[in-house]
């Protein structure tokens, strides 16, 4: 008798933990789908003018110049007005300040300028047009060796004027 009733009382357990989930299930029974991802778009690649090379060539190493130097003021002057707005002079000064502490660069030398007719950049609200990919090398030193780096991509873009100026977020 004793064995009946544990086999009764786990049975009805048993029965109890079925109709609970089967009814929790019937309130949702078709699978929940993820949203597929859309990938961005393809760059769309321009071909550059004689001049815009020379422009981004020289806008993209006042940074390292700059960086050189110590001297960020003109590094600040050069940035885009989304890029002024986001940072205050002295604060961007504080920063590579402190950044030029411990790694202070040396030699900058273009490693490659992409130009792409707009793109909507990550850490900016808003789509770009007339936008320079840049790549720069760099020496500095660690432990008393000189080490050869690449930093990580630069972005500047052609104002109305003409001029170059980096978009940049700490």
């Amino acid at each position: 008798m004793k064995i009946n009733l544990k086999i009764a009382v786990i049975s009805t357990l048993l029965s109890l933990t079925i109709v609970a989930c089967s009814s929790s299930n019937q309130n949702n029974n078709t699978p929940e789908m993820l949203p597929t991802p859309t990938p961005p778009p393809p760059k769309q690649f321009v071909t550059p003018t004689t001049d815009d090379v020379r422009g981004v060539s020289s806008a993209a190493l006042i940074k390292y110049k700059a960086w050189e130097s110590g001297s960020f003021d003109d590094f600040y002057n050069d940035l885009h007005p989304d890029s002024q707005t986001a940072i205050s002079k002295d604060d961007f000064v504080k920063y590579w300040t402190e950044k030029r502490k411990s790694m202070a660069a040396k030699n900058p030398e273009l490693r490659d300028i992409k130009f792409i007719q707009s793109e909507k950049l990550a850490g900016f609200d808003k789509t770009y047009t007339n936008i320079a990919e840049v790549i720069v090398t760099f020496k500095y030193e660690i432990g008393g060796k000189e080490v050869t780096t690449q930093d990580g991509i630069n972005y500047l873009v052609k104002d109305n004027s003409g001029k170059w100026l980096f978009l940049w977020k700490k």
